[in-house]
């Protein structure tokens, strides 16, 4: 129960610092994509119930909550369309996405404080070098060019924030 307190928190907190600097729904969206685990993490463990709770006590996880259900619906009605962009890119295999999903939780880690200052450097510094060895084909194996330039995009915009 503590946990998910947290969790939220932490949701809430990044919301509301990234709200202070007057992001835009969409760049809202972009900048706490590190998050997103946390967030489905969170909505797996609590029931209804407790999750209305937590987003009356923390306004920016029901924001957040809200901004990632309008993304997803977009996503499949943009699917459903037949022009999403992302149409054509095969599923992440296994240590592919789940080194993806390790990186992509390190940099919420790192972005949302929960690592210790005299860590940071080191792990950034080691974050930096796991993705680019992802996308070099290194880390997880070689991968497919239209996911490596979605990746770069999304990695490259995550760095400028940590």
């Amino acid at each position: 129960m503590k946990h998910n307190h947290k969790v939220a928190a932490r949701i809430h907190k990044a919301v509301t610092d990234f709200e202070r600097q007057g992001l835009s729904d969409r760049h809202l969206t972009e900048a706490m994509l590190p998050h997103m685990l946390d967030l489905q993490d969170l909505w797996n463990r609590v029931g209804v119930r407790e999750l209305r709770e937590f987003c009356l006590t923390y306004p920016g996880l029901h924001r957040f909550s809200v901004l990632m259900q309008e993304f997803s619906a977009n996503d499949e009605k943009t699917r459903k369309s037949g022009i999403h962009l992302f149409l054509n890119l095969s599923e992440l295999d296994g240590p592919f996405r789940n080194e993806v999903e390790r990186l992509l939780q390190l940099a919420g880690d790192l972005q949302a404080g929960k690592v210790p200052t005299e860590e940071r450097i080191t792990l950034l510094y080691g974050w930096q070098q796991d993705v680019r060895r992802l996308l070099l084909g290194d880390l997880a194996g070689p991968i497919d060019k239209g996911a490596i330039e979605i990746l770069t995009a999304v990695f490259d915009d995550i760095e400028i924030r940590l």
